[in-house]
């Protein structure tokens, strides 16, 4: 979960770091924030995992852009079970 600064190309320069290091973004999703008209909170599903390097420095990357980062857990990679 993300929260950005709210200024132009803000997400632009969030997504721009995960590009840069080959990270595979799967799924973005903004939802408004509660009680705070006009601000908009991103969920998003990245490819990968945060003990990577290249993540880590990513993510350092966004972070010292402004970005507020909140992990709501990961799991690895798997195949989708047929019934």
């Amino acid at each position: 979960m993300v929260e950005l600064p709210d200024r132009p190309g803000s997400l632009c320069r969030f997504l721009t770091p995960l590009s840069e290091a080959a990270i595979n973004l799967k799924r973005l999703e903004s939802r408004p924030i509660r009680g705070q008209p006009n601000k908009y909170r991103f969920y998003i599903e990245i490819a990968g995992s945060p003990a990577e390097p290249h993540f880590k420095t990513a993510l350092d990357q966004t972070r010292a852009d402004g970005a507020q980062i909140h992990s709501l857990g990961s799991y690895p990679a798997g195949r989708w079970f047929e019934s």
